[in-house]
């Protein structure tokens, strides 16, 4: 389940943490990687870099930083 993926790598990555993501485009279509991007948007990471890593899609992601809560 790649939503619960993302948002467990989350709950362990203090804020600032960076996530390396890579998939291979011969068994992940484009589509698919872009739907596991908006996934990992929606656990509190903001994609940071894109590359390709050998022949894999690969993308840097920061963990955001968590707003303070004004009292």
């Amino acid at each position: 389940d790649p939503a619960k993926l993302f948002r467990e790598i989350s709950l362990l990555l203090k804020p600032g943490g960076t996530l390396f993501y890579t998939e291979p485009p011969f068994i992940v279509s484009g589509r698919e990687f872009g739907e596991k991007l908006a996934l990992a948007k929606e656990a509190g990471f903001r994609q940071i870099g894109r590359s390709l890593f050998f022949v894999n899609r690969a993308v840097a992601l920061r963990k955001e930083q968590i707003p303070a809560i004004s009292h």
